[in-house]
């Protein structure tokens, strides 16, 4: 072995040509790369030139004399252990144990070594001109030659690409190769393959043999930037990030799932959308690196070598190292605790994506399986992975932390994991030895590793039987790690326990280990002056990830803003290859704080980018985002089919990216085009449908983080502009209008939960016209029944299937709302028709409200009160008791409405009679009123005048059941009420009654009770709807900082203070509070006890009754809760807000009058500059009701009509027609004053 080398030393003559060995990827012609290390090479300040000056004489070893050669190649490699097949390339088919030097010779000259691959038995080398040579066992063809005479190629012999006359460049770039058979990368990105082909592992889509390179012919179409070879199998990832596999299938190598060979390279759809910037192969397992630092492996895992969890034991002190933000979205996403504690210590707290990996595939296992058969997350890492490689039965990783920890696992039986044992490793374990070393390469062999440190140093462990670690023979393993080669020199370290003949072989001194191969039992090394892409920084699409992508867009938009052709052109095929590619969109734009995406960035981009692109452009661009969504749709799995117990669990790991690149796709200005964008927009809606539910989450946690003019113009306009076109369109409810609406939910969704969420930009005004909503109801209902048998079935998956714009009310307008309560109403009376049980309100009043609240004494006194009205009747004075219903005027029931029957002065006291005597199905029919003594006959009027009468006197603080609050003057439930929980009950029953019955009631709650009533969640900023001083108050004890204490500034303790019947009590927070004092640690718990006693437990007794009441007359389950808090007010309320230039623009003239009479324009004028309050005195004088309804005024039946000629008369009203009865004066001033007069003294059927 050692004459072997120095014949190849004698060989270096003096006329060796000097040439350079720098090869970079087309990607970066214009752009500095980043280095492994992420150190941007620079050009060395000295020349080759110099370096020749310094080289000293090689030492004299058995007699030999080496001279100094005057000038040298600028990398070299060196090889060292198994020889058996020749793949030293020395000549000879011997082992060594020594540095064996190669030497290739090129067109003229010896050439230098630009890159090493190492197989099982042969070896390729790539020389700086790109041609390649091939060396070692050649029986299956591995070496390009027939295996006629030449089984075993001793020295190298290049490669002959130009047989095949579908290979464009012969120029080869990278190599890999594998047990037998071979692969090369030309510049152009072609990948050609020959050697043993048993299981399809050439890719040539048949299981033959191929003597000489041959082009993949499948992948010509395709940039191909990296190859790896296993011992039947090839990994092949192109420059947009797509990983594909052949060969054998048996050990689950290829990642698809299955034990089939593939002949034909074929896409990992697991991997489909992950930005994967680096492949690795071992024997019979693979890998894959992304640029977000996440490793995933698949294979045989016999020895551990895949690194998949076994069982979960955990220290209960890595509890404080979990990230409390990244475990609240685990357990919102409906992950159990324990599941998500574990993922986030695993995946060392990396993101949200990460840990739902990690659980949906590994958390329910209880031991390593034997193969991974699909793609799996390997976790347990300090840092982002750098740096990938496999060997034969064992995995290394190199991390990008401070002290650059390299992590190996599987087989350890020769010591190659650098542990110092022998033992297997099934997870991935740190190699303390190395730590602070700076490694940033590393190469496996079947059972060695080799190690290259950012300095230069080399480094070792594992199997030596061969020679393999370049330590010479002493040692036939290194269990633990060894120095090989210090920095900045080559010369071997030796054992000293031998006495190796081995020459210390010279180099220039600045030659330096710059690239690692091994492979099999063999290493080789090579050396330079300058340093060599490796890893991450050789991989041509890597220029396309990151930043380095945005900085080159950037450049060609300016280059042909300036009116460069070919810029312009680069910037076309470049741009269209972005976005055709969902791994390089996530790459380029992802966000891993939180957000997602970048969004600023890709608006930027869209912005400057489409003007430059242009007409001619613009198709291209549509085409690749087109080709894009329809590869997402192809590949993702629908969620409509998905069963949740296949192995592959719930998440398909490629569905978060997906995710990704449909947010970027989303935003581009062509969405908004109508013709354009349409047809992408039915793309894109249903890939966001295809989505899964955990995805489905998290995208919504992403776009809640969107900047909110980028989410209204890019998102959800276009959505609600691509809807409103489909249902115009289409008349029917087509696939395309339910995912369109199924994508707005998912922005609604995220819209609810944003920092600054947006108004009312949801509605669609267009649905609530066009649609049957009685019909929508059914189907409703029938969606709502099977969600509630199922609680754990995806609830889009039903909505498809029952598709109900009621399940998305955020597009409904405020009116078609209304009108889906009614017609949900009109269904609850007809099934109270048919239960027929004849219940009143009484029965119905013990049964809603719970024994807590209401105890059997109220009830019986109740009871006792309603029976000693109806004694009195006979005896009392008429004018003080409701008389019997014979001397009404009306029957007391009425088979088509529901009959009050009350005199003015008895109001309250006859309501609560009247309502108490109601069965509960004649709640349900329209309501009418008597006033006793008087002629009205109530079309609407009536009715509306009770509600006014009877909140007016209910909702005064003087009566007791409510109080002003002095800050607001808003009403709130009084704490120290007398009144019984069954009085708070027919409150609530009157509103629902006046919503039932179409009639606003002004009741100035604040908008915490309409939370209250939706049964939403509070929070401290509520409190400030009833006292903004309080709410700033507890803002500022939980902000204080100093100087002093909580404790002695605020001096509080655990109680809060209340008025009872006007004296001033305090109540306890919680036991033991009032000798508890507030301080900085408990503040936090204080302000939580103290806001839900203000808004829940102080009054907790009157608010379920009142609660109660309300529900009674809407389903329990039912539309109700579609609502939000605003909805709900101006449902009970209306909207306080009056635009009389509305209400002018939709009113009615009758009489002979007509828009343009004299006294109609007089009229509009004075109304228009009457006070806000005159105009709700104006209102509620025609309309029986002082606010606007839902909709608007325009949305109010309005009509003025002739009362005759000129008089002193006063307008009258018909408040149940909503009429203006207006005589036509012969002034303004005129008018104006009767209209004054009459509004400021109207009630009743008279005046006051």
């Amino acid at each position: 072995s050692c004459s072997s080398m120095q014949n190849q030393i004698a060989r270096n003559q003096p006329s060796l040509r000097f040439r350079s060995a720098l090869v970079m990827c087309d990607e970066n012609q214009d752009v500095d790369m980043p280095d492994a290390e992420g150190a941007v090479p620079t050009d060395a300040s000295d020349s080759p030139e110099q370096f020749i000056e310094e080289i000293p004489r090689l030492e004299k070893r058995q007699g030999l004399e080496i001279t100094v050669p005057q000038s040298f190649p600028t990398s070299c490699g060196v090889f060292a252990g198994s020889g058996t097949f020749g793949q030293l390339g020395s000549g000879t088919n011997g082992d060594s144990t020594c540095p064996v030097p190669l030497s290739l010779q090129g067109s003229q000259s010896f050439v230098a070594v630009s890159r090493i691959a190492c197989g099982s038995s042969h070896s390729i080398a790539i020389s700086s001109e790109g041609d390649a040579f091939c060396f070692g066992l050649n029986d299956s063809g591995q070496c390009g030659l027939r295996s006629t005479n030449a089984d075993l190629i001793l020295s190298p012999l290049q490669a002959n690409l130009e047989k095949d006359m579908h290979i464009r460049s012969t120029r080869v770039i990278d190599a890999a190769c594998g047990g037998q058979h071979s692969a090369v990368i030309t510049e152009d990105g072609e990948l050609i393959m020959w050697g043993n082909s048993e299981h399809g592992q050439c890719g040539h889509d048949s299981n033959q043999n191929s003597f000489v390179p041959k082009l993949v012919k499948s992948l010509r179409t395709q940039h191909v930037s990296q190859v790896a070879c296993g011992e039947s199998h090839t990994l092949i990832l192109t420059n947009t990030s797509e990983v594909l596999s052949c060969g054998l299938g048996i050990f689950h190598a290829l990642g698809h799932g299955d034990q089939e060979d593939v002949l034909n390279p074929r896409t990992i759809m697991s991997l489909w959308s992950f930005p994967v910037i680096q492949i690795a192969a071992g024997e019979h397992h693979s890998g894959a690196l992304l640029s977000t630092g996440l490793v995933y492996m698949w294979g045989r895992n016999n020895q551990g070598q895949v690194g998949v969890k076994s069982t979960r034991v955990r220290d209960p002190s890595q509890l404080a190292t979990i990230s409390q933000s990244m475990l609240s979205t685990l357990l919102e996403m409906g992950y159990d605790q324990t599941l998500a504690e574990d993922a986030l210590i695993v995946t060392k707290n990396r993101h949200v994506a990460a840990c739902v990996d990690w659980i949906e595939q590994h958390g329910n296992e209880q031991g390593p399986p034997a193969t991974q058969k699909l793609p799996a997350l390997c976790a347990g890492f300090s840092g982002a992975v750098t740096f990938l490689a496999c060997g034969g039965s064992h995995t290394v990783v190199i991390t990008d932390d401070m002290d650059k920890a390299v992590y190996s696992w599987g087989a350890g039986t020769h010591g190659q994991l650098g542990h110092g044992t022998k033992q297997d490793e099934f997870t991935p374990r740190a190699v303390a030895s190395l730590n602070q070393r700076g490694i940033c390469e590393a190469s496996c062999g079947y059972q060695h590793t080799l190690f290259r440190s950012r300095s230069g140093s080399l480094l070792a462990c594992g199997s030596n039987e061969f020679g393999q670690l370049l330590i010479g023979d002493g040692f036939t393993e290194a269990l633990a790690v060894v120095e090989v080669s210090k920095a900045n020199s080559f010369s071997f370290m030796m054992s000293s326990s031998t006495d190796t003949d081995c020459p210390s072989v010279g180099f220039p001194k600045h030659f330096q280990v710059r690239a690692l191969a091994a492979g099999g039992q063999t290493s080789a090394v090579t050396l330079g002056t300058t340093s060599l892409p490796t890893a991450r920084s050789r991989m041509q699409h890597y220029a396309l990830l990151g930043h380095v992508a945005i900085h080159k867009l950037h450049t060609l938009i300016q280059a042909s803003k300036h009116g460069n052709s070919g810029a312009a052109d680069e910037l076309k095929e470049r741009s269209c290859r972005l976005f055709r590619s969902a791994a390089a969109l996530t790459a380029v734009f992802s966000d891993e704080t939180g957000g997602g995406v970048l969004y600023e960035e890709i608006e930027n981009l869209y912005t400057e980018i489409l003007p430059v692109l242009g007409e001619k452009g613009v198709p291209g661009f549509l085409e690749a985002i087109s080709s894009l969504l329809s590869q997402m749709v192809q590949n993702l799995p629908s969620s409509c089919t998905h069963d949740p117990s296949s192995q592959q669990g719930a998440v398909s790991i490629g569905t978060m990216a997906c995710a990704k690149a449909a947010l970027i796709i989303a935003q581009s200005p062509l969405m908004n085009h109508q013709r354009l964008g349409h047809s992408l927009l039915g793309q894109l809606c249903k890939v966001l449908n295809m989505l899964d539910r955990t995805t489905t989450q998290q995208l919504v946690a992403w776009w809640s983080k969107c900047p909110p003019e980028i989410f209204l113009n890019r998102i959800v306009n276009p959505l609600s502009a691509f809807l409103s076109r489909e249902i115009e369109q289409s008349q029917t409810i087509s696939s395309h209008v339910v995912h369109c609406v199924i994508a707005l939910d998912l922005a609604h969704r995220a819209n609810l939960i944003a920092a600054t969420p947006l108004g009312n930009v949801f509605l669609n005004n267009q649905i609530s016209k066009s649609i049957n909503l009685g019909q929508d109801y059914v189907r409703w209902r029938e969606a709502m029944a099977i969600l509630e048998a199922h609680p754990d079935s995806d609830p889009y998956r039903i909505h498809r299937s029952k598709f109900a714009f009621c399940s998305f009310a955020f597009l409904l307008n405020e009116e078609a709302k209304a009108h889906l309560l009614h017609v949900e109403a009109n269904v609850m009376q007809q099934q109270e028709q048919m239960m027929n049980m004849g219940m009143g309100v009484l029965g119905l009043m013990q049964q809603s409200i719970p024994v807590s609240m209401v105890s059997s004494e109220q009830v019986l006194n109740l009871q006792m009160s309603k029976t000693s009205s109806s004694q009195q009747a006979k005896s009392a004075d008429p004018s003080d008791t409701l008389p019997p219903p014979e001397l009404s005027g009306l029957p007391s029931t009425h088979p088509a409405f529901c009959v009050l029957r009350l005199r003015r002065d008895h109001l309250l006291q006859d309501a609560l009679d009247e309502l108490c005597r109601q069965k509960k199905r004649d709640l349900f029919k329209p309501l009418k009123v008597a006033f006793i003594g008087e002629e009205g006959v109530d079309e609407g009027g009536l009715t509306k005048e009770f509600f006014s009468l009877i909140t007016e006197r209910v909702f005064n603080p003087s009566f007791g059941m409510f109080a002003v609050q002095e800050d607001t003057g808003v009403l709130w439930f009084n704490p120290g009420s007398l009144e019984s929980s069954s009085e708070f009950m027919i409150v609530g029953l009157l509103l629902s009654l006046a919503v039932y019955n179409h009639v606003l009631v002004d009741v100035p709650f604040p908008r915490v009770l309409w939370k209250k009533l939706l049964d939403q969640p509070l929070n401290q900023n509520d409190v400030a709807d009833l006292s903004p001083d309080m709410a700033s108050s507890l803002s500022k004890l939980l902000s204080y900082d100093g100087p002093g204490s909580v404790e002695d500034v605020f001096c509080l303790a655990f109680e809060a203070g209340y008025n009872f019947v006007g004296e001033q009590r305090t109540l306890e927070l919680k036991p033991g509070g009032a000798s508890l004092a507030v301080t900085n640690s408990n503040r936090r718990e204080y302000v939580q006890l103290y806001v839900d006693h203000i808004l829940t437990s102080s009054i907790k007794a009157q608010f379920d009754a009142f609660r109660a009441g309300f529900l009674t007359m809407f389903h329990p389950t039912g539309l109700l809760r579609l609502l939000s808090p605003r909805e709900l007010e101006v449902l009970v309320c209306g909207s306080p807000t009056l635009d009389l230039h509305a209400l002018a623009k939709v009113a009615k003239y009758d009489g002979g009058y007509t828009a343009s009479s004299q006294v109609i324009e007089w009229f509009w004028q004075v109304a228009h500059e009457m006070s806000e309050e005159d105009k709700k005195k104006l209102l509620k004088f025609v309309t029986g009701n002082d606010r606007s309804p839902i909709g608007g005024l325009e949305k109010l039946r309005f009509v003025i009509q002739r009362q005759g000629e000129d008089s002193m008369q006063l307008p009258t009203a018909h408040t149940c027609f909503n009429v203006l009865l207006l005589p036509e004066y012969t002034s303004r001033g005129k008018l104006r004053d009767r209209v004054t007069t009459a509004i400021q003294n109207a009630e009743g059927f008279g005046l006051k």
